[in-house]
């Protein structure tokens, strides 16, 4: 696909959560790991990042269910919400987010993140980042398939009355610029605080050290 679109430009910009605009990657891992080492399973955590990275909690459970030979009991991962809820206390902002939203005030933007809504929007909340996507915050709790599939972002984009061909998505992980190329989107990786930047590279799409590069992407896909 190419990766320039032309004529009418972009219509909506698309945005990850975790690793994209807020960092908690680090952190999430390390607690990530110590849930799967709790059930018998001993990654590292570059395994777990490589494995996990921009997946939906639904793939962490599956895969769990399918080490262990059986299903979780409903709720169960409240017995870990006290790691979880940790992760929050450090939450801050990717560098160049709160520079980089502040000048897309023209633009329709969005997020659209495989954590769970109420998660997402407290790590906004605490990135101090909220209030640039009031109403805007899509989740894979709307969608029957998270990412990789390509059902939040073409939900995003109905959401916000935008065509797909006319949409940027801006990731951290393969999955998500999976599921961009597969919703019929442009993609464009972000490699900051990202060991696996060459996965995305594989894509073909642009790849950007920081979100202080994106506006000198964004200008060179004006109508």
């Amino acid at each position: 696909m190419d990766q320039r679109p032309s004529g009418q430009g972009l219509e909506l910009i698309i945005f990850d959560c975790d690793g994209t605009l807020v960092d908690t990657e680090t952190a999430g891992v390390e607690v990530d790991r110590r849930v799967l080492a709790d059930f018998g399973w001993e990654l590292t955590t570059v395994e777990v990042s490589a494995r996990f990275r921009g997946q939906s909690h639904q793939y962490f459970q599956d895969q769990i269910e399918q080490h262990v030979g059986h299903s979780l009991p409903e709720g169960w991962e409240w017995a870990y919400r006290d790691w979880y809820h940790a992760i929050l206390d450090d939450v801050t902002s990717m560098p160049g987010a709160r520079e980089v939203l502040s000048t897309l005030a023209e633009t329709r933007i969005c997020v659209a993140s495989n954590g769970s809504r109420s998660a997402t929007q407290e790590k906004l909340d605490r990135a101090g980042l909220s209030s640039y996507f009031a109403g805007s915050v899509f989740s894979a709790e709307d969608v029957e398939a998270g990412k990789p599939a390509p059902d939040l972002f073409h939900y995003s984009a109905r959401k916000c009355d935008a065509r797909p061909d006319r949409c940027l998505v801006v990731e951290d992980s393969a999955s998500g610029i999976e599921a961009a190329l597969s919703a019929g989107m442009f993609g464009v990786g972000v490699r900051h605080l990202n060991p696996h930047a060459d996965r995305l590279e594989s894509y073909g799409v642009p790849m950007i050290d920081t979100l202080f590069d994106l506006p000198a992407l964004i200008a060179t896909w004006a109508p």
